[in-house]
């Protein structure tokens, strides 16, 4: 993740996701490249990045938490 948006054609190309495991996560940079995004969620399987978001008025949503019910952690993950 480089914290910026993602280019045409870039998630087909392997170097792509070499690079995705070699580079650190610039998370934050990517959260701030979505300036006015308030609702996120997260498709991880623990919910540490939902941890992570710092903005005032963001909303997250883990679907998956580990050692809880998958379908009962979706549907509140959708009430939320």
């Amino acid at each position: 993740m480089t914290g910026r948006p993602v280019g045409l054609g870039q998630w087909s190309d392997p170097e792509y996701w070499v690079d995705q495991v070699r580079k650190p996560v610039r998370f934050a940079d990517a959260l701030a490249a979505l300036d006015g995004v308030t609702r996120f969620v997260e498709l991880g399987p623990d919910g540490v990045l939902s941890a992570l978001v710092q903005q005032p008025d963001a909303v997250t949503a883990p679907l998956l938490r580990r050692d809880r019910d998958e379908v009962t952690t979706v549907l509140t993950a959708l009430a939320t």
